[in-house]
């Protein structure tokens, strides 16, 4: 799973921070279980926030990528393939033979 991005974790906290403060604001928090359920609800909405914020930007990267490919330079060769290794036989199926 990717890191989320800086933007990410802004726009996300930037979100909880800001909704938890105007709920309890806004709506008497006398007791813990509505106290609970707006950090929750806080939580919830930065969380899709941050989910969004990278949706919208994937969509945005892959628009631009697909509209200009990038010619490939010349004076970059392609990386190296590197050859398949043997499988070792099992160790029960190894011959007893040292050197």
């Amino acid at each position: 799973m990717p890191h989320p991005t800086p933007v990410q974790i802004v726009y996300g906290s930037v979100t909880v921070i800001t909704l938890t403060f105007l709920m309890l604001v806004l709506v008497p928090a006398d007791s813990l279980p509505v106290a609970l359920a707006i950090a929750c609800g806080a939580l919830a909405a930065g969380t899709g926030v941050a989910l969004f914020v990278n949706a919208r930007s994937a969509g945005s990267r892959s628009a631009s990528a697909s509209a200009a490919p990038a010619p490939r330079s010349a004076a970059v060769p392609a990386a190296p393939v590197a050859a398949p290794r043997e499988r070792l036989a099992p160790v029960g199926k190894r011959s007893e033979a040292r050197v």
